[in-house]
């Protein structure tokens, strides 16, 4: 079923480039990536990935429309993609 499952986004851990994109199942979901480094054909360079929950920036702002006008703005570039655990 596709209500069971999340689309996770890998990306270059430095230019933020998208890498490719992975579907898991919610209950075998890893947002850890592999420690070997994959090739970014936009630094021309083998770096580390990170993975980000497709989807994520637009719930952030979605969620916020939904908040008070005297709340503080918000712009999504400023919303971090945080780092995988090591």
């Amino acid at each position: 079923m596709a209500g069971d499952e999340v689309s996770v986004l890998r990306l270059c851990s430095v230019c933020h480039s998208p890498l490719g994109k992975l579907t898991f199942k919610k209950e075998n979901m890893m947002l850890a990536a592999p420690k070997a480094p994959v090739w970014c054909d936009a630094c021309k360079a083998n770096r580390r990935e990170i993975r980000e929950v497709e989807g994520r920036k637009q719930a952030i702002l979605q969620e916020h429309r939904t908040y008070p006008h005297s709340s503080l703005d918000i712009d999504l570039e400023d919303v971090a993609i945080l780092p995988t655990a090591n």
